[in-house]
């Protein structure tokens, strides 16, 4: 069996080996076009409803046994320090901190302000800038997530070459977390349409043997490539059902979208993982011919 790191952040467990650990659902809150926001720019939402979608969230985790994060979106340095805010005290474990790159480092800042640095999953590691890496650093912010992905190459062997040794223009995935100081590094092997599930799979795999690392990917984003006759041919309640039970055999962690579609997530999750956890053979292990 595939001897794979865990870590805990803020109690709760990312990685390890088949079995070991259920797939971590994370659910998005305050994202680009989110109903209770009412106003972007300012960070002006309707609390009651973000306080029973995050109620919704944890009563699910809690009735599925399924350990959750809550991903914190915001598209400007002043909403972020709102949504920070209210997710800090309304939420009960990791926070995953995203959005556009000036509200991320607005987000860096207001962490480190508030002394949660051990909360928090910074997304991503990609193409960031000096600044930003630095930022990280100084902040002390730990955890992160790598990720993994070309626009214009979704093979395993492209994704690795993202990995370790980067493009022209940007270090390696691995050099970037180093200069950050980020020393949890959480594997996104980014999902883009149908045709992509196979590639993710075969690198979630190949990753864990490895790096030896938590891997994932985030099945919402593939509505969002998905051509017309595709979307015509399922719904999205069918879509994020499938994926994610099929991912969860193959993730540590799943990224599975807006946080109202909580229920969804873990009753899928919930079938996916009992799958895993009745096998008797390992999903990660590569056998070698003879």
């Amino acid at each position: 069996m595939v001897d794979a790191k865990t870590y805990i952040i803020d109690g709760v467990a990312f990685g390890g080996k088949q079995g070991e650990n259920p797939t971590v659902l994370i659910g998005s809150i305050f994202y680009s076009g989110h109903h209770i926001v009412t106003d972007p720019n300012k960070g002006e939402f309707n609390k009651e409803k973000a306080k029973q979608y995050i109620k919704n969230f944890r009563d699910y985790s809690k009735k599925y046994r399924i350990p959750c994060a809550l991903d914190v979106v915001a598209e400007t340095p002043t909403a972020m320090v709102k949504f920070l805010d209210f997710a800090i005290d309304e939420f009960t474990g990791p926070i995953v901190l995203d959005g556009i790159y000036d509200a991320r480092l607005r987000g860096i800042q207001h962490v480190k302000d508030r002394g949660v640095g051990d909360r928090i999953i910074y997304d991503s590691i990609w193409k960031n800038t000096k600044t930003e890496l630095a930022a990280l650093k100084d902040a002390g912010i730990k955890s992160a997530i790598l990720f993994s992905y070309d626009i214009a190459d979704s093979s395993s062997s492209k994704r690795f070459s993202v990995m370790t040794e980067g493009t022209k223009k940007y270090p390696s995935l691995l050099k970037q977390a180093e200069q950050a100081g980020i020393t949890q590094m959480l594997v996104d092997n980014v999902i883009t349409h149908f045709d992509s599930v196979g590639d993710v799979i075969e690198t979630n795999i190949m990753f864990k043997n490895m790096f030896k690392l938590p891997v994932g990917c985030g099945p919402a984003n593939i509505s969002y490539y998905l051509a017309k006759f595709d979307k015509e041919m399922t719904t999205q309640e069918i879509r994020d059902s499938s994926l994610i039970a099929i991912l969860c055999l193959f993730s540590d962690f799943l990224l599975f979208g807006p946080i109202e579609r909580a229920k969804t997530a873990f009753m899928s999750a919930y079938i996916g993982i009992g799958v895993k956890n009745s096998l008797k053979f390992d999903l990660f292990e590569i056998y070698q011919g003879e």
